[in-house]
């Protein structure tokens, strides 16, 4: 089994875990968005993620507004909610190994 890379994150809109979070690894920056679905009335199972622009990374700042954020980055695929891996808080780092996931 191939140990844990935690990677810390910023997250926006908690809702049992990050709705909404940036990760970055390899000067790249990832965000990670779970909109919620109002024909469902609930979240989506899946993350969609985004490649947002290296230098936004560090420069995001978790209280300010963030519903723009998926329209500046470029949609590089989905991951089911429940292959996500948090600490055991859920509000500080993600298993990196999500990034192996991207479809």
């Amino acid at each position: 089994m191939t140990p844990t890379l935690w990677l810390p994150i910023k997250y926006r809109d908690f809702y049992d875990f990050p709705r909404m979070f940036v990760v970055q690894n390899l000067g790249a920056t990832f965000l990670f968005d779970c909109p919620f679905d109002e024909a469902a009335d609930d979240f989506s199972r899946n993350y969609v993620v985004y490649r947002l622009a290296s230098e936004s990374g560090g420069g995001i700042d978790a209280s300010k507004d963030w519903s723009h954020l998926p329209a500046s980055g470029v949609r590089v695929g989905t991951v089911r909610v429940m292959d996500v891996r948090f600490d055991e808080i859920r509000r500080e780092y993600v298993d990196g190994h999500v990034l192996d996931q991207i479809r």
